[in-house]
């Protein structure tokens, strides 16, 4: 009779669970109440687990939950337990808001004069070919398009084909109060000098004097800006007296100042209210000229603090990598760990022997997949002939030599293989490690393989003078290898 076992319970996942395994996952700041526990646990001899649970933690778990977590406005040196690419990455984020900040503080010289100008609708009429000639594109044309004069006024033969004041009154004969009142807005502009533009020509409009503003009129440009002269106001005034006194723009009959709703509008605040090739101003390059200048010194100085804090976060933070690290360069030969641990020991730092942990030779990967490769093949050719034949035994030893190649990549043992040239050095003691970094990475160490040497008169570790050569790894008799 078949014995029936009870089923297992199911757990019933809540959300307290959950509210849980978040509290449990938050980051806290552990390291220095766990470096006190660490250190009560080695004064009463007993592992670290054991000193929490006398202390009244259940497990790790219940001590993470213990401990507070970092506030909001800590400073980023706060988090250096978390590792030094936390620390590092909000240092750049403050790096990045302080570059953003100090251009949008430039920014503003350039924002109000872009805000002084209103000439989006020139970019309507632009010609960019014309942009690369020498020529003055408000320059009279010679023609008027068969235009011959202004509605309510007599026709003029040759109207504004050069330059004149071809709506003044005394042009026809006539008196203000007579041709005011044949005209839209009149005002002084008839009695301003102009001639018939190109459509390119820039018409900004003219606050100080609206009456020389250039319009676009069917298809041409009507140009006071070129026929400006030297003439007073009061010259002007004298001509066009009472109703026509008004210094007002241009905007009879067929005055065109661009389509409604085709731009973003001046309060934008961008170069193009300058309109078309209007952009003199010099010193407002200037000002993006300085701001690039100052993005890259102050990427440099912020490159330069973060290699300076990473050195400080280390030096207080204690992880695996401060005990050991990775050399590159040897010998596809050196594939004995005693003799590289020797080496280091010897010649990691001057004048002293330096205890090392272990080194673990990295192999080349090409010649254990040769092997493999290999050794599978004999198998299968081995399969299909007679196990006492001659071709079979030399396949067998051919296998056992394989196997005897790849094991003898097992630690301590001078192996048969290649290295890839690569190892990983893991000293004992965390300040060794670092001596033996300053020593070998210096610009001496790096360009001409050689010791540096402080000058007396600056700050220790400056190795500021070439030394002696540095130590060389042997190859028998031969040094051939650089780390």
């Amino acid at each position: 009779m078949a014995v029936r076992t009870a089923p297992e319970e199911t757990q019933i996942v809540t959300r307290d669970m959950f509210y849980a395994w978040t509290k449990t996952c938050t980051v806290r700041q552990i390291h220095k109440r766990y470096e006190a526990i660490a250190e009560e646990a080695k004064k009463n001899s007993r592992s670290i687990t054991a000193e929490m649970k006398s202390q009244g933690y259940k497990d790790f778990n219940a001590f993470n939950k213990s401990c507070p977590r970092f506030p909001l406005t800590c400073w980023p040196r706060e988090m250096a337990e978390l590792g030094s690419g936390v620390v590092l990455y909000f240092h750049f984020l403050a790096l990045l808001a302080i570059v953003f900040l100090l251009i949008s503080l430039a920014q503003i010289p350039a924002l109000v004069v872009y805000g002084q100008s209103n000439d989006l609708k020139g970019w309507q009429f632009s010609d960019y070919g014309a942009a690369y000639s020498t020529k003055d594109p408000c320059r009279c044309l010679g023609t008027n398009h068969f235009m011959d004069g202004l509605d309510g006024l007599p026709p003029t033969a040759n109207y504004g084909e050069s330059c004149s004041a071809w709506d003044a009154p005394w042009h026809f004969g006539l008196d203000a109060a007579t041709v005011a009142p044949n005209l839209r807005q009149p005002g002084r502009w008839m009695c301003r000098k102009w001639c018939w533009a190109a459509p390119h020509c820039p018409s900004p409009f003219n606050k100080e004097q609206p009456s020389l503003t250039n319009v676009h009129v069917q298809g041409l440009v009507r140009s006071y800006s070129f026929c400006a002269d030297d003439s007073s106001e009061a010259t002007v005034l004298q001509d066009c007296p009472g109703p026509l006194s008004a210094d007002v723009v241009f905007n009879e009959s067929g005055a065109h100042f661009g389509l409604e709703g085709t731009s973003i509008g001046s309060h934008w605040l961008t170069p193009g209210n300058f309109g078309p090739n209007q952009g003199t101003n010099t010193w407002i390059p200037s000002i993006y000229l300085g701001c690039v200048v100052a993005v890259a010194v102050m990427m440099l100085l912020g490159y330069q603090h973060m290699v300076i804090t990473d050195i400080k976060v280390d030096a207080a933070v204690t992880s695996p990598n401060d005990f050991a690290l990775m050399v590159r360069g040897l010998p596809a030969s050196a594939t004995d760990e005693q003799d590289i641990v020797q080496w280091f020991i010897d010649n990691a730092l001057p004048g002293q022997k330096t205890e090392i942990v272990k080194v673990v030779i990295g192999w080349d990967v090409e010649e254990f997949r040769e092997n493999i490769a290999e050794m599978k093949k004999c198998v299968r050719e081995l399969q299909g002939l007679d196990q006492q034949c001659d071709e079979a035994v030399t396949l067998k030893k051919r296998i056992l030599e394989i196997r005897s190649n790849l094991n003898s990549a097992a630690p301590d043992r001078a192996a048969k293989l290649r290295s890839s040239g690569i190892v990983v050095v893991t000293f004992r003691h965390q300040n060794d490690l670092r001596s033996c970094l300053q020593r070998w990475n210096t610009f001496w160490g790096r360009w001409f393989y050689c010791d540096g040497v402080d000058a007396p008169i600056c700050w220790q570790g400056n190795k500021f003078f070439k030394g002696e050569m540095l130590p060389m790894f042997p190859l028998g008799d031969t040094p051939t290898w650089r780390t």
